[in-house]
């Protein structure tokens, strides 16, 4: 008598089938070799197949698919009743255990290709949408695939965006923009000498379907920093380097101090060059008019280059220029105050305390003494680090009739600017200031400053230098 069985399927640990190999061989080009190896190894070759167990671990559909798999077979090749939605798991499964007409003609792949063509044509409506839905359970996301591909090297996914119609200036699809980032962090990391030119030529494809998404309506401002710090890492053409640059700095009154700090080249800690540029983007794209007037969109990338300024200042491979460069770049209505902007100036000078009196009075250059309170022009004569003739010019400034008066609350009372013999009071009270200015005073040393200075820089996420105080002498 023959067995009852001689073939048991665990799926997925949680589902056992007790079945015959004869039948299920016959379909499964997977369980027929299976089967041969079995027999091989227990019967040295012979005829007679032995019992044999097996586990078919991540099977598409689980029980459920396995169940349909095995309705056909026992139905001698035909299909089970079949709804619309169960068609990506029968397509599935007849995948996974090779259900080819290889193996036997008219197998379960090739009719569950026919049933969607000729289904297609009687589905209503909602099955299809129910189908497509059904296929994607268990798939681990929307984007399941990026892992599979991303084994692939860079020429064989160049090709296939060329094949695709997605590459280079072609690439209008989101989905293969956002693969492309997925992949490419990786492939970098990974990097041939021979990949090179595929890489840049898939960053390339990659800014171009960013573009074409219209960046703001796909991604945020930080999400195009992500982008541009991603692409930058794997090498650019200069013709894309601009077009990322363009859509970043166009949305640069949504980034944060976080999103400014990106690593620099070599030359410096960050990358100032890189905000540089994206300031004057930013100044380009709000127009002339707008640039002139203080607009709150302006006042606000004015407020994030102070604090960017003051990020920065600690690091010995920044350049006067190019501190210069990032405080000089927004035009002067950014800015109803300059306080932030000589805190920064103060934090640079302690940290770079081997410039010379020409370079401590350029690097005040970029301060508007008419924009300071009181209080700050205060500090500014007695800080020991400000050259004398810089502190003369602030307070002629400050003393000017058309000087803007900006008052801290606790200066108000002392300080008031008023004609005839209170003026001269002033005058002398502010001479009597400049002569002390060779005295040593006690000044806040900015710790974190120099903390972060000497210890070659923190992490891009710090705001250490957000809490500084100043080293007022009021």
């Amino acid at each position: 008598m023959d067995k009852v069985w001689d073939l048991k399927v665990h799926v997925d640990g949680r589902h056992t089938l007790l079945l015959h190999q004869s039948v299920m061989c016959a379909f499964s080009g997977r369980l027929r070799a299976m089967a041969t190896r079995e027999t091989k190894a227990k019967s040295g070759g012979g005829a007679e197949a032995a019992s044999m167990c097996v586990d078919l671990a991540g099977f598409p559909g689980g029980g459920e698919g396995f169940d349909l798999v095995a309705q056909f077979c026992y139905s001698n090749g035909r299909l089970p009743p079949l709804r619309p939605s169960d068609l990506p798991l029968v397509h599935c499964a007849a995948a996974f255990l090779e259900m080819t007409e290889e193996v036997r003609a008219g197998n379960l792949l090739a009719q569950a290709e026919a049933f969607v063509d000729v289904g297609l044509c009687y589905w209503s409506w909602a099955d299809t949408p129910e189908s497509v839905k059904r296929s994607c359970l268990g798939g681990g996301g929307r984007e399941w695939w990026f892992d599979d591909v991303a084994s692939l090297s860079p020429p064989t996914v160049e090709q296939a965006m060329q094949l695709l119609g997605c590459y280079g200036v072609d690439n209008k699809n989101l989905t293969l923009t956002r693969f492309l980032l997925h992949y490419l962090p990786r492939a970098a990391a990974l990097r041939k000498v021979d990949d090179s030119g595929s890489l840049v030529g898939l960053a390339d494809t990659a800014v171009h379907g960013v573009a074409h998404s219209g960046s703001g309506a796909a991604f945020s401002c930080r999400g195009l920093f992500w982008v541009l710090r991603i692409v930058s890492a794997v090498g650019l053409s200069k013709e894309c380097r601009r077009k990322m640059e363009a859509l970043v700095g166009q949305m640069l009154d949504q980034a944060t101090l976080d999103d400014l700090l990106v690593s620099g080249d070599g030359s410096g800690v960050y990358d100032v060059g890189l905000v540089t540029r994206l300031v004057r983007v930013f100044v380009s794209s709000v127009g002339e008019e707008e640039a002139g007037c203080s607009s709150e969109k302006m006042r606000k990338v004015g407020r994030l280059m102070d604090k960017y300024l003051a990020e920065i200042s600690p690091d010995h491979g920044l350049r006067v220029s190019r501190f210069l460069a990032v405080a000089e770049s927004l035009p002067d209505s950014a800015r109803d105050c300059y306080d932030g902007v000589y805190r920064a100036v103060d934090i640079y000078l302690e940290s770079h305390a081997e410039l010379t009196v020409e370079e401590c009075a350029t690097l005040c250059r970029c301060l508007n003494y008419k924009k300071l309170t009181l209080e700050a022009c205060k500090d500014l004569t007695r800080n020991r680090r400000i050259p004398t003739g810089v502190s003369v010019q602030a307070l002629s400034l400050q003393l000017q009739p058309n000087a803007l008066r900006l008052l801290s609350s606790s200066s108000i009372s002392r300080w008031v600017v008023a004609d005839g013999e209170k003026k001269e009071a002033l005058r002398l009270s502010l001479r009597r200031m400049q002569g002390r200015l060779t005295e040593l005073q006690m000044t806040c040393k900015g710790t974190r400053g120099k903390t972060r200075a000497s210890s070659g820089m923190a992490a891009k996420g710090s705001k250490s230098l957000g809490g500084r105080g100043l080293p007022w002498m009021c």
